[in-house]
């Protein structure tokens, strides 16, 4: 399969006219942003009777941006975030994603891994001495790979999430960044039938192993969390 497109996106009332509130604003003299995307990808599946499925996707994508819109932090006398256009910004990636489900009598186990790698830098600057230029973008990792084990029983379900992301650049020129980061996550599923109703229980558990980490510069982000969903379903 395969996308050539070319795209065009105004700017937003937020990214125009949103007030400062001491950490961001917003920026009345945007342009609107031009850009052409085009990706080719494959794509295979494979399944026998109910004992196995695999699946495989592989995509390659190129994109091209003149002045794209994009938030970044500037330091005037504090670190204000505020949209600027960016004159040509170069996108290219691949992202593969696999999956592979198998049954062995009740028993149903399914591996769903994933990575992508995303390339983003600014080609053109109107500065004439810019620091940004040929780096990659701020806060848009390179590598990120997620995967996922679940086990399902009857109306029983355990999820084991992993979240990689490489490291991510915090300046323009790239001389810092935040380091890699790992997360694991925990989700147990189970639904109870009783006459006419079903009641369904799920617990999440994110960060389970408390790990420290900033998505963004100086904003540490929670550590291990709890979240306890309930649904209450009447059947007719």
């Amino acid at each position: 399969k395969g996308n050539i497109s070319r795209n065009y996106r105004v700017p937003t009332l937020n990214d125009l006219y949103w007030g400062f509130d001491g950490f961001s604003r917003g920026n009345p003299d945007l342009q609107p942003e031009e850009g052409f995307s085009s990706d080719l990808g494959l794509q295979y599946r494979k399944a026998k009777l109910e004992k196995y499925r695999l699946g495989a996707e592989i995509t390659a994508f190129y994109i091209l941006i003149d002045d794209m819109i994009f938030w970044r932090p500037l330091f005037d006398g504090m670190t204000v975030w505020t949209p600027l256009n960016l004159k040509e910004v170069e996108s290219t990636g691949i992202e593969i994603n696999l999956d592979f489900d198998f049954q062995f009598n009740r028993h149903r186990f399914v591996i769903m891994p994933a990575y992508s790698y995303t390339k983003s830098i600014i080609k053109d600057s109107d500065e004439t001495i810019d620091q940004s230029l040929g780096k990659q973008l701020i806060y848009v990792p390179i590598h990120k790979a997620v995967g996922s084990l679940r086990y399902i029983i009857g109306s029983f379900r355990i999820s084991y999430n992993i979240r990689c992301f490489g490291k991510r650049y915090t300046v323009a020129d790239n001389s810092r960044y935040l380091p890699a980061q790992v997360l694991n996550d925990l989700i147990i599923e189970k639904q109870f039938i009783i006459n006419k109703y079903t009641l369904s229980a799920q617990l999440n558990i994110d960060n389970i192993w408390d790990e420290e980490y900033q998505v963004v510069v100086r904003q540490p982000m929670p550590g291990r969390s709890f979240m306890l969903t309930i649904k209450f379903i009447f059947n007719q």
